[in-house]
């Protein structure tokens, strides 16, 4: 999703997540003529892989410009599928030193951040309430601390 946000004659735009496929992310910023250059800010909304797939590339098209990236510290957790089968398919986090290296301003924040001068407002964290909040049975990840594995 693009937020665009305006006042007193400033404009800024945010990008909220990046997708679950670099090509289609890609291929979708170009057709609808958004230059990465035009963003002002990145937010993911969560840590799950399909909400920020995208961002490798969408960070090599941007080259060393400096961004800021809001990102709940729950992104780095280590994540899996266990397929109904048994098999587990994992998916690796992002990595804070990445971004740093990518020229990333990272905002690791669970609460409420104020972007593009204060125009946006990204809420923060929202409690999971749901089962379907809660993810999948097949989703799983691993707490940085204790190493073991939940839902």
């Amino acid at each position: 999703m693009l937020i665009t946000a305006g006042r007193s004659g400033r404009h800024g735009r945010v990008l909220f997540d990046t997708g679950v496929d670099a090509f289609g992310f890609l291929r979708n910023l170009d057709i609808l003529e958004i230059r990465p250059g035009d963003l002002q800010a990145i937010t993911l909304s969560h840590g799950h892989a399909d909400h920020a797939l995208g961002l490798p590339e969408l960070l090599e098209r941007l080259g060393t410009r400096r961004l800021p990236l809001v990102v709940h510290l729950d992104a780095y957790l280590e994540r899996k599928l266990v397929l109904p089968n048994g098999n587990e398919v994992n998916i690796p986090p992002p990595k804070a030193a990445d971004f740093r290296r990518d020229n990333i301003e990272l905002i690791e924040e669970v609460g409420p951040s104020m972007l593009v001068d204060d125009m946006v407002l990204i809420s923060g964290e929202v409690a999971r309430t749901t089962d379907f909040e809660r993810g999948f049975p097949i989703h799983w990840a691993s707490g940085a601390a204790s190493g073991s594995w939940t839902r």
